[in-house]
């Protein structure tokens, strides 16, 4: 039986909404494909469409399936403030969602990536949104190695909960 095409294209984009379609498309492929994981990385997802309902329900169906999400930023400040349906989503799956902040000061060290198990979109020059989706192994393994030396690095952030006295 045949598995129906994803409409997460490879190839480089430039442009914001192709920036955004595309990582609407990759939720749509995370979830059609059944895939366990995710890793965002952004300075501040503020081009991100995390405000969405669509794209937090796509994330809500995905995550139903098993699937488990970690994010690094450098700040999470304007997610938290921008972003009301995501950080409900955010506190309702904290079982299955991680959250890291490498600092202000490593805002030009924290890339643009969406990293699946088998493709990733990377924002190549942040101020023009050029970005490219690839399924390129190699490129996907070093970019996996240079997240994880950045979460190592970083401390934990944007709590399901705020503890109060």
């Amino acid at each position: 039986m045949d598995t129906p095409e994803s409409p997460w294209s490879e190839g480089r984009f430039d442009g914001r909404e192709a920036f955004r379609q595309s990582l609407r498309d990759a939720l749509a492929h995370v979830r059609l494909h059944q895939l366990p994981w995710m890793f965002w990385s952004d300075p501040d997802f503020e081009d991100w469409p995390l405000e969405e309902r669509d794209f937090v329900e796509q994330l809500q169906a995905w995550a139903l399936q098993g699937g488990r999400l970690r994010m690094l930023a450098s700040d999470f400040r304007g997610v938290q403030r921008r972003a009301a349906r995501f950080v409900v989503w955010r506190k309702q799956w904290d079982h299955r969602f991680e959250a890291r902040a490498s600092g202000r000061t490593r805002v030009a060290e924290t890339p643009g990536v969406l990293l699946t198990p088998d493709r990733m979109l990377w924002r190549l020059v942040p101020e023009r949104q050029v970005f490219v989706v690839t399924a390129d192994r190699s490129q996907r393994t070093q970019m996996s190695d240079q997240l994880e030396s950045l979460w190592q690095q970083s401390v934990g952030a944007f709590p399901a909960t705020t503890l109060g006295l």
